[in-house]
């Protein structure tokens, strides 16, 4: 099938869980941070792969894309695993849409706080309709509408977004499919947190210093996104998804000081 699977990976090894769920005869690429034991077992797999250094999800996937020699290709991260059909079905839509947000479905623990998590996860994966990644469908012909690059090295984290920012701007369709899916994690409580923490320096960056502002005010856009919440989400998920929330909002601030520090007090 000509389609490639691009897998990124920082000190992982539930890569090969991912590696193990593909079920097509596809290029597999992997995108990883230095790790002698993981970059062994690829090399020993016969499976490609870049090193980039920890810390920047945009230059980790650019990477990755680099290797792919397919029209198509899917971005899938290491602490994910496909259901059987996800990879055909995506292979299939890609012929009459250049982006496919596929369906994810976040996995969780026996326990309440897990479980609250996920559903915290998946209303905010949804509740913009944008293209996120992992389970990210594209055709390599989406970048002559979009700038000519895929992901903004500029961008640590919130690079997907930044991406789906481009594509709507170009007037391209994001076609959100949920006939098969991909599967993350359970993602612990504190992990949970610091990558809120990490989407609002990303967002800073986005809104800020690459002018990618969107209709609504924050105002407006929190109290409509609240109102959605409140119809949904018990008392307990609530004051998770503030948690996270106040998460972001300390990363956003965080990275807007820094960058007023640096700018006009160095």
């Amino acid at each position: 099938m000509e389609i490639s699977i691009v897998i990124n990976c920082s000190d992982d090894f539930h890569l090969f869980k991912t590696i193990e769920s593909i079920d097509e005869d596809v290029e597999i690429i992997c995108s990883i941070t230095p790790n002698k034991k993981i970059e062994s077992k690829l090399t020993e797999m016969k499976i490609p792969y870049a090193i980039t250094p920890k810390g920047n999800q945009s230059v980790t996937t650019n990477a990755g894309i680099k290797f792919v020699t397919n029209d198509k290709f899917i971005l899938m991260d290491s602490d994910c695993y496909f259901e059987n059909g996800f990879i055909r079905n995506i292979f299939k839509l890609l012929d009459n849409h250049m982006v496919i947000n596929g369906n994810i479905i976040f996995d969780y623990n026996n326990n309440l706080l897990s479980k609250t998590i996920s559903k915290c996860k998946k209303f905010d994966d949804i509740y913009d309709c944008l293209a996120h990644k992992p389970g990210l469908g594209l055709r390599k012909n989406l970048l002559q509408y979009i700038g000519n690059y895929w992901f903004d090295e500029s961008l640590p984290w919130a690079e997907d977004s930044e991406l789906s920012y481009r594509i709507t701007k170009a007037g391209i369709n994001i076609l959100h499919d949920n006939n098969f899916s991909i599967h993350h994690s359970p993602t612990p409580y504190k992990h949970n947190l610091k990558s809120c923490f990490f989407y609002g320096g990303g967002d800073y960056i986005r809104f800020s210093l690459l002018n990618q502002s969107y209709e609504l005010s924050f105002i407006t856009y929190e109290l409509n996104r609240y109102k959605n919440l409140l119809k949904k989400f018990n008392v307990f998920e609530l004051l998770v998804m503030i948690t996270n929330d106040c998460s972001y909002q300390f990363g956003y601030f965080l990275c807007f000081f820094k960058t007023f520090f640096h700018k006009y007090l160095k």
